[in-house]
C-alpha cells in the first residue's frame, strides 16, 4: 500500500510538471505572437537607418623585417558602449576621453573583434591639459602591438547617434533576463562593417626621392658640395590626417625657398658661391629616414667605382622649424671642432639669429647603435662618417608633436616660422659668400620670401603626405608641382627610386641556406670519413693506417682518428710514414692495442 502511494504521488507530481511546461509554453507562443509584428516593423525601420561616416585606419606599416601597428582592416561587428558587459566579438565605439592611458594594452588585448575610437572633430577646441593627453593617448596606441582592428572617427551627428544606441543596449544588459529577451526582440542597435582599408604600408610600395644640384662650374678637385636635406612625409595617428605642418612641411618650404634663391644667384658667375649645393627631398623620413639611406649608398657606391660623385663638405638637414620659444638647434652626434666648417657655419647662424631675436644652441646626442629607429635625419650621413647635423625648433627628439595628427596650422604658428626660417637662409647666405658683417637685404629680400612661404605652407597644410598615401610621390599633384619646381630652377634635376632593405634581406637569407648547406656537407663527411679515407688508400696505393697517420698529422687528431679505425675494424699496421709523426704512430699504436686486449 506505501509503494502505491508513493507511485501515485510521482505520478501526480510530473503531471504538475507538465501542466505548468505547458503554461509556460503557451505564455511564451503568446508573447512572441503579440511581439513579432512590432520586432519585425522595428527591424524594418532600423534597416531603414542606414548611416554612412567616415572612419580612418590606424597606421600599418614593416620596416626592418618588424611589423608595426594593427594588422587587421576589417570590421563586421555590433556596436557596443564602454559600459557593456558583453564585448565578445563586439566593436566598442567609445570617446577618446574615456579611455585611461594606462588601460590601453589591456583593452587591446581583450576579445574584442575591433575599436573606434571617436575624437573632436576641430581640435583647436582642445585645451593645453587635453592636447597633452591626447598626445600621450596617441603615443601609446601607436606603440601597443595588436591585431584587432583599431579606427579613429571624428565626432559626427550618426556617430552619436550609435553611441547613444549602444549606451543604452548596455543599460538593458544589466538588467533581468525578461527584459533582455524583450530587448533582443523590439531593441534598436547598429553593425558596423567598413569598406576596403587596406593602406598598409608594404617593401612592394616604390618611393621617389628628388635631387637637385647648383654647380659652381669650377673643375678643381677641392671644391666641395653643401647638402640641403628635408624629408616630405608626416606621420600621425591616422595617414589621412597627417599633414605635418611643421614636421616636416616647415623644412620643406626651407629647401624649396634656398632652392629658389640660390638659382638666381647661381645663374651667373659674378654671384656664383665657391661650393655646388645639392637638395635633396627625400622619402620615407618617418620611416628610419629610407630615402636619405638610399641615397647615401648610392653616394658611397659611385665613388668606390671611381665615378664622378660629389665630394661632401656637410649637410644640412631641416626638420620641425616652428620654435615655440624663438630658440633654434644644431642637433650633431660630435660637437664640430674649431675652425671645422661646420663651426663657421654655425657662427654664421648665430649671428644671423641676433638680427632676428633667434637665439642658437648646439645639442649633442650620440648614436645608440643598438636602437632600431633612428632619432634623427644627420644621424644617417654620421653613421657613414659624413659631416651633418640636424636645425630644429625642437629641442628633444622624443618631442610627441613630431609625430602626431595635432601637428597642424595654428593661430600664431606661420609668425613663429619666419624669424627661425630668415636666420637658417641669411645663415647659409652669410656662410657661403664668407660675409661676416654688413646687411644682406639687397640679396635677400624678405616680404618675397615671407609670400612664397606662406603660399607653400598653406598648401602642404591641406596635403597629407604620410609614407602610406605616397606610393609613387610623383604621381601625386603634389609630386609633380614640386618635380616642375625642381626642373624650373635647378641646373640639374634627377628623381631616384627608394627601395626598402630588399637587398640586405635577400643577402641575409642567402647567408643563412649558405650556412645550412655547409652543416649538412659537413655532417656527410663526418658521418662517411672512413670511407672516403679508405677510397683514398686504393687510390693511392698505401694503407688505410698510413692514410689516417697523414690526416692526424695534419689536424691533430692521430689518437681520435686511430682509435676510430680500430674500432670499426680496420687493421692497423704499423708503417714506415716519417720521423715527424713517430710519436703519434707510437701513442695511436699504444691505444690499439689497449683496446684489444679489452676486447
Amino acid at each position: 500500500l506505501l509503494n502505491t502511494t508513493d507511485t501515485l504521488f510521482k505520478v501526480d507530481m510530473i503531471e504538475k510538471l507538465i501542466e505548468c511546461f505547458r503554461m509556460v509554453l503557451g505564455l511564451f507562443l503568446v508573447t512572441v505572437t503579440c511581439v513579432l509584428p512590432f520586432s519585425s516593423s522595428s527591424i524594418s525601420a532600423t534597416s531603414a537607418n542606414t548611416y554612412d561616416f567616415s572612419v580612418f585606419r590606424l597606421p600599418q606599416f614593416e620596416l626592418h623585417g618588424t611589423e608595426y601597428g594593427t594588422q587587421d582592416w576589417r570590421l563586421y561587428y555590433e556596436a557596443v558602449s564602454v559600459n557593456s558587459l558583453e564585448r565578445i566579438r563586439r566593436c566598442l565605439v567609445v570617446w577618446w576621453m574615456d579611455v585611461v592611458v594606462d588601460e590601453l594594452h589591456s583593452l587591446l588585448s581583450s576579445n574584442l573583434g575591433g575599436i573606434i575610437f571617436v575624437l573632436p572633430a576641430n581640435f583647436s577646441t582642445m585645451l593645453a591639459e587635453e592636447k597633452n593627453r591626447f598626445l600621450r593617448f596617441e603615443k601609446t596606441l601607436l606603440t601597443l602591438p595588436t591585431k584587432i582592428s583599431l579606427f579613429i572617427a571624428f565626432d559626427c551627428p550618426e556617430i552619436q547617434e550609435v553611441m547613444r544606441l549602444a549606451e543604452e543596449r548596455a543599460a538593458v544588459s544589466k538588467r533581468s533576463l525578461f527584459h533582455k529577451f524583450i530587448s533582443l526582440c523590439i531593441g534598436e542597435n547598429y553593425r558596423l562593417y567598413t569598406g576596403n582599408q587596406n593602406d598598409a604600408m608594404s617593401n612592394n610600395r616604390v618611393l621617389h626621392n628628388i635631387i637637385g644640384r647648383l654647380s659652381a662650374f669650377d673643375q678643381r678637385e677641392h671644391v666641395t658640395t653643401i647638402a640641403i636635406v628635408a624629408h616630405y612625409d608626416s606621420f600621425g595617428l591616422t595617414a589621412k590626417k597627417s599633414f605635418g605642418y611643421n614636421s616636416n612641411g616647415s623644412g620643406m618650404v626651407i629647401l624649396l625657398e634656398l632652392l629658389r634663391l640660390f638659382s638666381r644667384l647661381y645663374k651667373t658667375s659674378t654671384t656664383r658661391a665657391k661650393f655646388n649645393l645639392l637638395f635633396l627631398l627625400a622619402a620615407g623620413g618617418k620611416a628610419n629616414y629610407l630615402g636619405t639611406k638610399q641615397w647615401i649608398d648610392d653616394l658611397l657606391e659611385r665613388r668606390d667605382r671611381y665615378t664622378a660623385a660629389p665630394l661632401i663638405d656637410f649637410a644640412i638637414c631641416l626638420d620641425g622649424l616652428i620654435s615655440e620659444d624663438s630658440k633654434l638647434y644644431m642637433h650633431v652626434s660630435k660637437v664640430p671642432r674649431q675652425n671645422s666648417s661646420m663651426h663657421r657655419f654655425y657662427q654664421m647662424l648665430e649671428q644671423s639669429g641676433k638680427n632676428y631675436n633667434v637665439s642658437t644652441a648646439i645639442v649633442q646626442k650620440k648614436i645608440n647603435l643598438g636602437d632600431e629607429l633612428l632619432l634623427w635625419e644627420h644621424e644617417r650621413f654620421s653613421l657613414r662618417r659624413i659631416y651633418a647635423h640636424t636645425l630644429s625648433g625642437i629641442q628633444s627628439p622624443f618631442d610627441p608633436m613630431r609625430r602626431s595628427i595635432l601637428d597642424l596650422d595654428s593661430e600664431g604658428r606661420f609668425e613663429k616660422f619666419v624669424p627661425i626660417a630668415m636666420t637658417v637662409v641669411e645663415g647659409l647666405f652669410r656662410y657661403l659668400y664668407g660675409m661676416k658683417n654688413g646687411s644682406v637685404e639687397h640679396f635677400l629680400d624678405p616680404e618675397a620670401m615671407r609670400d612664397h612661404w606662406k603660399m607653400w605652407l598653406d598648401y602642404l597644410k591641406r596635403t597629407p603626405r604620410s609614407t602610406q598615401l605616397l606610393p609613387n610621390f610623383t604621381e601625386t599633384q603634389l609630386g609633380r608641382d614640386i618635380v616642375r619646381f625642381f626642373e624650373h630652377f635647378a641646373l640639374e634635376t634627377s628623381i631616384g627610386v627608394v627601395t626598402s632593405d630588399i637587398k640586405f634581406v635577400i643577402m641575409i637569407i642567402i647567408m643563412i641556406i649558405f650556412i645550412h648547406y655547409i652543416r649538412i656537407i659537413s655532417i656527410i663527411i663526418q658521418a662517411s670519413r672512413f670511407h672516403i679515407l679508405q677510397w683514398f688508400s686504393r687510390r693511392c696505393s698505401c694503407t688505410f693506417n698510413e692514410i689516417c697517420v697523414f690526416r692526424s698529422s695534419l689536424f691533430g687528431f692521430h689518437r681520435r682518428l686511430f682509435v676510430d679505425a680500430a674500432l670499426v675494424g680496420f687493421e692497423c699496421t704499423t708503417p714506415v710514414f716519417g720521423s715527424w709523426t713517430s710519436r703519434g704512430l707510437v701513442e695511436s699504436q699504444a691505444s690499439i692495442e689497449l683496446l684489444k686486449q679489452k676486447k
